[in-house]
């Protein structure tokens, strides 16, 4: 139950929340859970439809390990190659979703410091 609350620095996300209420709500009254975790009804309800879905860049997630995502299992290109990369191999996504993607799967592009 405390990970329904927590304090301002250790703030538990919705999702985390919605996760939680909906392991309890066979035991205890759902507009209980709801009134302690601060989530309303609505936005329960669409964070557990939303957990449902199927993620639509599963395929691009899986070749994160290929040669345009690493090179030389240390540097990572940035989001703007990749982009050109995946628009060369056919797959047509924005630079923000790239980017966003690069995020959740923890890739960061590592820049040359210039020698003087």
């Amino acid at each position: 139950m405390q990970a329904l609350v927590q304090k301002k620095k250790n703030k538990a996300k919705t999702i985390e929340k919605v996760i939680v209420i909906d392991e309890l709500r066979q035991e205890f009254k759902l507009e209980a859970l709801l009134k302690y975790a601060e989530v309303t009804r609505s936005t329960f309800y669409y964070q557990l439809n939303r957990m449902k879905e199927t993620d639509k860049y599963k395929e691009i997630k899986k070749r994160r390990n290929n040669s345009y995502l690493s090179r030389k299992q240390r540097k990572i290109n940035g989001y703007r190659r990749i982009t050109m990369e995946l628009h060369n191999r056919g797959y047509n996504i924005n630079h923000k979703t790239v980017s966003k993607l690069m995020k959740e799967l923890g890739l960061q592009c590592f820049v040359r410091i210039q020698k003087i």
